[in-house]
């Protein structure tokens, strides 16, 4: 009646009594109504026209709501139709749960459902409509699955007609195959999987709409809940069912009111929200995170039977490294906990747990509180180690390898205990492989939503897990490799690859909010209080707590002086080197979550607020706190901020050195309030009014870097109020504070944000709907083993494909720290004596012993075709050395001595110029299409056509097959699709435009013309054997010249090396190749390999001119690789060209200053020796 009211009712009152002019007055008559008498007619025509807008506003909200309804999607949020939209969308779920006598006549949980997020704080609680989902049929016979048998073949054969698929479909949506995969009507039917049939073949009749089917999998009196518990990559599945909910008799009822959850009903009826369950099942709820305002719900007894009463289980925190796991027992652990516990072969990253028979517990599961992890049990069996994970390895023949496998680790526990132990009850029976990639993609969906609540955060992160890796590829040993992750934690990487936000895009941030600092100098203006930022597709924006005029790279939206938009391709940005000279003008810049509907990160200034308070229990306030610690201490805008945690966090003081934790409150506000009184006597002592005008300037602005106290620990009221005073003391010092909300710790304008997950609410002050972030203890500890893994400074073995055949499989022991071979590659230092100097200039003078504190030059000139072809010539070398050391182990780059007046026999002219020339000479072109990962990732000599814009697409499709040949759509979609449902047209469609591309042989007498892409033939993605890959061929190669000394053996790695075209998948789209980083690390340490071996060896033979042009081809893939730079130091000096060996020196100093890192000590040793051996022998 409302909505007829509101719709009809109120344009016919308007046009029956309103009063509207027929015709536009003039700006005369309008000025001369409302300055003379009015009888009525103006105000009446003013109401009428206010009535019109308002019913206009109505109108199209209602449209908008309708249309979101029907289509099962989120509209977003429009200016201003907040109000309105809440309205109708509150009108039309009464009209859809009361208007239809189906609906009326069935109970008020089967009627169609809107997800209601609690209110809190000062945000506005939001809500979203669902569509109503028709009923499936009921469940009748069964189908085994034959042949390459489709959903319409089956319903043409026991339905009568095709077109009823989709009943076969929604009667089997969810449920588990017998080889472990869930159904998706999306992908294709396997033979021997048995299907539940309608039990007749009519149509399916008239349900209420929210009668979801019931898969056949799970108990029928027992709908599935799915709670959403947000967070970084973490997800979670319930299944309230009778066997773990226990339910107690109904004794009252509830209606559900607008922004009620089960969670806040159960909190304020029954006294504790982990018992929302037993509402859900007492109602029949299919989804307990989706009902309607104005629902009756019936309520259990509010306290139920001592047999029944279910506990209130706490968060335990999170694994500290290097902890032992207790054997697990039937209950779950804090890695299993939350409801529907899996093996680590079931689980992904971040929590994400699949669908699977529902664990034997007799406790209720909650999703935001998993159980205390319970007593080890010697009944039950110890935790297995998970198996290796090998997708998306295969092809490249990488050779897993443990985070944990250092030398002594068979003494470990089996299993990692930061990683979900494989629970060893019958009850929960692992799926196989396949059926794992197809539960991981069915769950895909879920990450990507709770991935985006950490989007900066996971490309902070990412970043800082490429620069170790750069250092651990600088210390590696030569023939080792890196640690790199695998298993749950591989995955839990790449999902973090899905989640991350571009980094050019974190880089937009950095470098626009400089060269605004920059311009506002030169204005002569302070920097403005951002109240807010959003990194959205239109670039950056910025809510300003005061208009102002905006200065470029911003300009202001709609005229709007309080919100700037720097767009993405603005051209008056600063570039990344000039604006890295400037100091970040908001340090204290962080995300702390995401727009509600399009999944933006949202940035605070934590310096501005000075106060911020979360409001929700313990573990939901400490989850947000670890996620802004690790953002604050990894993020690149936070240049020099000081980071103080307490209570929580613990652990990451090993991976942020300039991370402080604290247990208690005490000590860290000592050291605020010494930070504060520092920089008042700073300010004091400046000629600056304030601490925003301070940080523009370039010298002295490290004096005013912001302090960020995360407080998990508990405050008591003297606690509070001392840091409430030590924020609000004028002049104000840059200190903030984020903590639980306490009354005693606000000031003016504290903000008060609800900390519940998935929690959405308005910024105060600002219509930004905004989901916070947070690290859940299964990320998290996750996140802390990666940064381990990063940290180490072991090697691992090299994986099989690069191991002599002799050596196969067993894999060599790794060499221990301190041999020749451990920090330069297998090659001693050059004695001080041995050095060649009778062609060598002599040092200038007051030329300093430190060469590594002088000023970075240009880029070093490197050797051309022209220049090492003419030096490869007769007498191009001058005074080789005359006589060579007997050669050393065979593989290994050999001890060098060059004595002095000890020559070595000249270069074979002619090897060396064969060696060189094949290094140098461009790959021969294909006459079949080749894939190109050894530098910018390309698919040559492509016979076919492609469409614009899809060949970045189709290029990544096209790496992976090559890579990973034979394994299925499953696994092809979790690498090339990970986030995303891929549906069998989807996938269809790309396999076809890329076979296209790639086109076909040409014809023969004998021979049609075939695809490059023959056709998938059982389930095989794999692309025709006359595709060839540079970095097969480049494996190949380099089995033939690592393992022996010879001529034929150096033009083989000559030839390996000619393949690269710089780092291995340089250029490629950020948003692509989440599953390469695993490929990639193999390939630039296998470069780097031979690059070093190929420079040892010509430089032992007297070829200084090919052992540069090796050494240099390395560096194209790892431009700051310290081995190759010892060795071009070695050859400048056997070959007496000090200048080179200078401009080698000055461009790895660079390098070293712009990583943050320390020379080796062996290149300092390397240096000290040829230094001052060639000063010795010039004196």
């Amino acid at each position: 009646m409302a909505l007829a009211a509101l719709l009809g009712g109120l344009p016919y009152a308007l046009l029956r009594f309103g009063h509207l002019p027929t015709s536009g007055p003039a700006f005369t008559q309008l000025l001369a109504s409302f300055t003379s008498i009015d009888d009525g007619s103006v105000l009446l025509t003013v109401l009428s026209l206010v009535g019109w807008i308002a019913w206009a506003v109505f109108a199209l909200s209602t449209v908008l709501e309708l249309a979101a309804l029907l289509a099962g999607v989120r509209i977003r949020r429009l200016p201003m139709l907040g109000g309105s939209r809440r309205l109708a969308s509150t009108l039309l779920g009464a009209l859809i749960l009361f208007g239809s006598p189906v609906a009326q006549a069935a109970n008020p949980a089967q009627a169609a459902t809107a997800s209601a997020l609690p209110q809190a704080g000062t945000g506005a609680a939001r809500t979203h409509q669902t569509p109503a989902v028709p009923a499936a049929a009921t469940v009748g016979p069964a189908h085994t699955v034959a042949g390459t048998e489709t959903l319409w073949d089956i319903a043409e054969q026991h339905l009568g007609a095709g077109q009823r698929w989709k009943e076969i479909a929604q009667a089997n949506e969810g449920a588990v195959m017998a080889d472990g995969q869930v159904f998706d009507a999306g992908q294709a039917l396997q033979p021997g999987w048995v299907l539940a049939l309608p039990t007749t073949a009519t149509s399916a009749t008239a349900t209420t709409p929210a009668a979801l089917p019931t898969p056949p999998h799970a108990p029928s009196a027992a709908p599935a809940a799915t709670p959403g518990a947000g967070g970084m990559l973490g997800a979670d599945h319930v299944d309230v069912t009778a066997a773990t909910v226990p339910v107690p008799p109904a004794a009252a009822q509830v209606t559900v009111r607008q922004g009620d959850s089960l969670w806040s009903i159960a909190k304020a009826r029954l006294g504790d929200p982990a018992r929302y369950p037993q509402i859900a099942h007492l109602n029949h709820l299919k989804n307990p995170n989706l009902i309607l305002p104005g629902w009756i719900l019936k309520l259990p007894h509010a306290k139920p039977p001592a047999a029944q009463a279910p506990h209130r289980q706490t968060r335990p925190t999170a694994p500290v490294p290097h902890q032992t796991a207790p054997a697990p027992s039937h209950t779950p652990g804090p890695a299993a906990s939350r409801p529907h516990a899996s093996s680590p072969a079931q689980q992904g990253a971040g929590g994400l747990t699949t669908h699977s028979p529902a664990p034997t517990t007799s406790r209720p599961a909650d999703p935001r509180i998993p159980a205390a992890t319970p007593a080890p049990s010697q009944h039950h069996a110890a935790p297995t180690t998970p198996a290796p994970h090998t997708t998306g390895h295969a092809g490249a023949g990488l050779a897993p390898h443990s985070p944990a496998a250092t030398p002594g680790s068979a003494s470990r526990p089996p299993a990692d205990p930061r990683q979900p132990a494989e629970s060893a009850s019958p009850a929960t029976p692992a799926p196989s492989a396949a059926g794992r990639a197809q539960v991981k993609a069915h769950s895909d969906t879920r990450v990507v939503e709770a991935a985006a609540a950490g989007g900066v955060l996971a490309a902070s992160v990412l970043l800082l897990l490429g620069s170790r890796r750069l250092v651990q590829q600088r210390r590696r040993r030569h023939k080792q490799r890196i640690p790199m992750p695998d298993g749950p934690l591989g995955d839990f990487e790449q999902q973090m690859r899905v989640a991350e936000q571009p980094l050019m895009e974190v880089e937009l941030v950095d470098r626009a909010l400089r060269t605004l600092a920059a311009h506002l100098k030169q204005a002569g203006r302070p920097l403005p209080e951002i109240a807010a930022a959003v990194l959205s597709a239109h670039g950056v924006e910025l809510r300003l707590a005061e208009p102002a005029p905006p200065l470029p790279p911003f300009r202001a939206v709609d005229g709007d002086l309080g919100h700037w938009l720097c767009p993405p391709r603005s051209t008056e940005i600063l570039a990344a080197a000039e604006a890295r000279e400037l100091p970040a003008p908001y340090p204290a810049l962080v995300s702390i979550g995401h727009t509600e509907d399009t999944g933006d990160p949202v940035l605070v200034d934590l310096e501005a607020l000075g106060i911020l308070q979360l409001d929700g229990d313990q573990d939901q306030v400490h989850e947000v706190l670890l996620a802004l610690a690790v953002e604050l201490a990894a993020s690149q805008l936070t240049d020099g901020i000081g980071v103080v945690v307490t209570g929580t966090g613990s652990e990451l003081q090993e991976p942020f050195a300039h991370l402080t934790h604290y247990a208690t409150s005490a000590p860290a506000i000592a050291e605020l309030a010494v930070h504060a009184s520092f920089q008042r006597d700073a300010l004091a002592a400046s000629p600056h009014a304030s601490l925003r005008e301070a940080r523009l300037e370039a010298v002295g602005a490290d004096a005013f870097t912001p302090t960020v106290l995360l407080s998990g620990a508990a405050l008591g009221s003297t606690d509070a109020a001392q840091l409430a005073a030590m924020v609000s003391e004028q002049p104000r010092s840059a200190v903030a504070v984020v903590a639980s909300a306490d009354p005693a710790l606000q000031v003016a304008g504290t903000w008060i944000l609800p900390a519940e997950p998935d929690a959405a609410f308005d910024l105060p002050g600002l219509d930004i709907p905004v989901v916070l972030q947070r690290l859940e203890p299964d990320a998290y500890a996750k996140l802390l083993a990666l940064l381990e893994t990063a940290a180490r400074t072991d090697d691992v073995p090299a994986p099989s494909w690069a191991q002599p055949e002799s050596a196969r499989p067993a894999a060599p022991q790794p060499f221990p720290h301190g041999s020749a071979e451990a920090g330069n590659g297998g090659i001693d230092p050059i004695p001080v004596g041995d050095l060649d100097t009778r062609n060598a200039p002599s040092a200038s003078q007051g030329e300093d012993d430190d060469s590594f504190a002088v000023s970075p030059p240009a880029a070093p000139t490197l050797p051309d075709a022209a220049d090492a072809e003419a030096a490869a010539s007769p007498g191009a070398v001058s005074q080789q050395p005359d006589e060579a050391e007997p050669e050393g182990p065979i593989g290994r780059a050999a001890h060098l001595s060059l004595a002095h007046n000890s020559p070595v026999p000249q270069a074979d002219q002619d090897a060396a110029r064969h060696i060189l020339t094949a290094l140098q000479q461009p790959v021969p072109d294909s006459p079949h299409p080749t894939v190109l990962l050894l530098g910018p990732v390309e698919v040559a000599g492509a016979r076919g056509t492609v469409e614009p814009g899809r060949t970045r697409a189709l290029t990544e499709t096209a790496a992976w097959m090559v890579l990973n040949p034979g394994l299925t759509f499953q696994a092809m979609d979790e690498a090339v699709s990970p986030g995303r449902r891929v549906t069998a047209g989807t996938r269809n469609t790309t396999i076809s435009k890329l076979r296209r591309w790639l086109g076909t042989t040409e014809a023969t007498d004998d021979q049609p013309a075939q695809p490059y892409l023959p056709p998938i033939t059982g389930g095989a993605y794999a692309l025709g054997p006359l595709v060839s890959c540079d970095w097969m061929l480049f494996q190949e190669l380099y089995q033939q010249g690592m393992h022996r000394s010879g001529e034929a053996e150096d033009l083989a790695l000559a030839r390996a090396l000619a393949l690269v075209r710089g780092r291995p998948f340089a250029g490629i789209d950020p948003a692509r190749y989440a599953w390469a980083e695993p490929v990639i690390q193999e390939m630039v340490s296998s470069v780097l390999d031979v690059a070093h071996e190929l420079a040892v060896r010509r430089l032992e033979a007297g070829d200084y001119r090919t052992a540069a042009a090796a050494a240099t081809k390395g560096l194209g893939a790892l431009p700051d690789a310290e081995l190759l730079f010892q060795d071009l130091f070695r050859i400048h000096a056997a070959s007496g060209d000090s200048e080179g060996l200078h401009r080698a020196m000055l461009r790895l100093n660079a390098i070293n200053e712009q990583l943050g890192v320390d020379p080796q000590e062996e290149t300092v040793e390397l240096l000290e020796e040829l230094l001052h051996g060639r000063r010795r022998a010039s004196a």
